[in-house]
């Protein structure tokens, strides 16, 4: 949603900002990445310029596992290249489209906050293009709201991005 003034209020009123608007305001070089870590299954929400799909992940406890095998080995000053190809292979490699992007916008959810996605052992594990940028997102649509906010006159207050009609599993 974006909030912005009308000439007949003192308030915001709101207007959504459509999956179509999100596409048409990034670059073409840009994908937004949005996990979400979860039981049974996590889920990363792509977005690109020309492509919105849902890409299921493992569950939550997997990937809490991975994590911790991963900062165990950095932490250990070991090169941990074992430890990134198994968070690659679970967090990027089923995102074709990470992999041809130079810039990733991630938005990361519960565990996902202690990942470098820009770390060397994860970003070479995958062949990631380099140079690469990676934009980390704490809040969700973040990056939403201050890109409409950059392209538009629009007072922002609060957005929320909600995609119906995906199908979270293929068809039976």
């Amino acid at each position: 949603m974006d909030y912005s003034r009308d000439q007949y209020s003192e308030g915001a009123v709101a207007r959504p900002v459509s999956l179509e608007q999100v596409q048409r305001s990034l670059d073409p070089s840009a994908v937004i990445l949005e996990y979400v870590v979860a039981d049974p299954r996590s889920y990363c929400l792509v977005i690109s310029k020309t492509d919105a799909r849902i890409v299921a992940l493992a569950d939550k406890q997997s990937i809490e596992a991975l994590i911790a095998a991963y900062l165990k080995a950095v932490k250990a000053k070991a090169p941990a290249h074992k430890e990134g190809r198994a968070l690659y292979d679970e967090l990027l490699a089923p995102i074709s489209t990470a992999a041809r992007k130079e810039n990733l916008v991630v938005v990361r959810d519960g565990p996902l906050h202690l990942v470098p996605f820009d770390g060397s052992s994860i970003a070479e594990a995958g062949m990631l293009p380099r140079p690469i940028t990676v934009i980390y997102r704490a809040v969700r649509n973040e990056f939403l709201l201050a890109h409409v906010a950059e392209t538009s006159s629009y007072l922002i207050c609060h957005a929320l991005l909600a995609v119906g009609g995906v199908p979270y599993s293929p068809p039976s």
